[in-house]
Parts: structure tokens; sequence; C-alpha cells
């Protein structure tokens, strides 16, 4: 018998991953775009979380939230999706997925505009503020009073970082990888893997961090505000030498959870349970996932047995002992 085609995994599962942990990762993206769009560096990474905490409360790390899940949404869907599809067409997986996530930030750009001017506007005076109420109604605003090509505003360099930091993730990530295998003092376990993982997304962060500032200060601009990429990193320098490489931590943190991602592959299914997906052996994967969903649905189906057996069966059999112990051995 032939053997069959293994089916591709749906894009969506990917785009509804990443909507889960941005849900956790999103304060830490609050306040990096908060740390690039300051001129000159005033706050490091735990004194602008303290002030954005103090000035505008707790929940504001939470501001432009539905933005960042509709960027998930639209970028990671695509990404996946992409990534499938090429299955068939590219051998490397590093062109692949560098397509895929150049592909998918251009998808995404919008949202991802929408998103870096709500988590910005608490920083802003009263006056200045967009009050963007979600998402939905920033698309509408932005698209009626600047026009639809704004909503696109520094997506080239959200594509180019979107490569860079698929690209630079597996490269570097196999690489170190390999390298401490080789070794005696590493073997092919977990914690190889995390320092591997810590490794890529350092390298990964730094080489990604020029466009991702670019990009920020390109989506938070007045119209007329900066005028290209240029001019825009010209801006930047002037104030700070090493502004190119502000909110630096943030993503770095978030590049670590995108990481161990890669190794255990977490997807959210429509019933809104998590799966392993192994990189290395899929098949095997979903065999044994296919087991722990049989055992969750044994135990759903004797649930009211259980618990007839544990509760009410032995107060039965205690009540027929008393009253008409004839009748006993009929419950067994």
């Amino acid at each position: 018998m032939s053997e069959k085609k293994k089916k591709a995994e749906p894009g969506y599962l990917g785009g509804l991953a990443s909507m889960g942990a941005t849900c956790l990762t999103h304060p830490l993206d609050t306040i990096k775009v908060q740390l690039q769009t300051q001129k000159k560096v005033k706050h490091g990474f735990f004194g602008m979380a303290m002030k954005i905490i103090k000035t505008t409360g707790f929940f504001s790390l939470y501001n432009g939230m539905s933005a960042a899940l509709l960027r998930q949404a639209t970028y990671s869907t695509t990404r996946f999706a992409f990534y499938e599809w090429a299955k068939e067409i590219l051998v490397e997986i590093e062109t692949k997925k560098g397509l895929g996530g150049g592909i998918g930030s251009i998808v995404g750009s919008p949202a991802d505009l929408i998103n870096v001017r709500m988590q910005n506007d608490s920083k802003l005076p009263l006056e200045k503020r967009r009050n963007y109420k979600n998402c939905f109604e920033a698309l509408y605003r932005i698209t009626k009073t600047e026009g639809f090509t704004t909503l696109y505003t520094g997506f080239h360099m959200s594509a180019v970082r979107g490569v860079l930091v698929t690209v630079g993730q597996l490269a570097f990530y196999d690489e170190i990888k390999t390298r401490l295998i080789k070794t005696t003092y590493f073997n092919d376990t977990i914690s190889t893997h995390f320092l591997a993982s810590m490794c890529a997304g350092f390298i990964a962060t730094l080489i990604t961090m020029p466009a991702d500032v670019i990009k920020t200060l390109l989506m938070n601009a007045k119209p007329g505000e900066l005028n290209g990429i240029l001019h825009t990193s010209r801006e930047v320098l002037k104030h700070d030498k090493l502004g190119l490489f502000k909110g630096f931590w943030p993503p770095l943190l978030v590049l670590q959870r995108t990481d161990e991602e890669k190794d255990l592959g977490v997807y959210i299914t429509s019933g809104l349970k998590w799966r392993k997906h192994c990189t290395i052996a899929a098949s095997k994967a979903n065999k044994a996932l296919g087991q722990i969903r049989n055992s969750f649905c044994y135990l759903e189906r004797n649930t009211f047995k259980l618990l007839y057996n544990a509760l009410v069966r032995s107060h039965l059999e205690y009540a027929v002992s008393v009253w008409c112990p004839t009748l006993k051995g009929d419950l067994s």
C-alpha cells in the first residue's frame, strides 16, 4: 500500500498559537515601543516599565491589545500558511521561512502600525493623543483622515525585520546547537537546545534592532514628520549614537519564547487545547497526541460512572444492608 501523503497543517493554527503567546508578551512589546520612541535615552527597561505603571496604570501595558491580536492573526497565519505551501516548491528551509516572515510582515503591516500607535499613545500629551478605541476604529480613522496608503508606512522595514529575524533565528540556532553538541561538554538535550536558543535569540535581536527601531518611528510619526529610512536614521543617531538599538531587552525576551516554540511547536487547536507538534518526528507526535485525546475522551465518558461508584453506590449499598440485606447482592 502506498503511504498516505501527510496533510499540511492549517496556517490558522500557527496564528492562534501566536495570538495566545501575544497575550503574555504584549506588555514587553509596549515597553519596547516606548523605549524606541524616546529621543534621548532617559529610561531603561525597568525604569520605563515603572514609569508607565506609575503614570497611566498597570493595564496601560496592554494598550493596543486588539491591534496586536489582529497583527498575529494576519502576520503569523500568513507566515505559517506560506511555509506549508512552499514546502513542495522550495528546498531550503531558511528560504521558505524567510520569505514567509517577509510576506507575513507586509500583510500584517497595517495592524502593526495601529499597534505601535496605540502602545505609544499613553506617553504623549493629552492634546496630542490619537485615542483609538480599538483596531477597527483606528483602521477607519486612518483610512479616512490620512489615506489608505498610510496603513503601509514602514512596511519595507517591517518586511526586512521579518526576514532577518526568521532566517537569523534558524541559521544561528542550528549552527550554535551543532557546534555545542560537537564539543565534549554538551549532548543533544533540552538544556543544550535552550542555550542555543538563547544565543540565537540574542544574535537575531542584535541584527534586527535597527530595522525594528526605524519601523517603529516611521509608523508612529505624524504625516511629514519623518521622510524615509535615511532621514529617520539620521534623526535617531543625531540624539544618540546607539539609538538604533534602543529597546533591546524586551524583544530579546520575546524571541526566547519564539525560539522555544521552534522546538516545542506549541499550537492552539480549535478546541482551545494545546498540542505539541515535533518538527523532527511529526507522525509520532500526532500519534501520541491521538492517544492522549483518547484518554481524555475515555475519562469524559466514564466520569459519571466513576462518581456513581465512588459516591452513590457506596451509600446505596449501606442503605440496602441496613433495610433489606437480601437485595445487597443485586447491586453488584
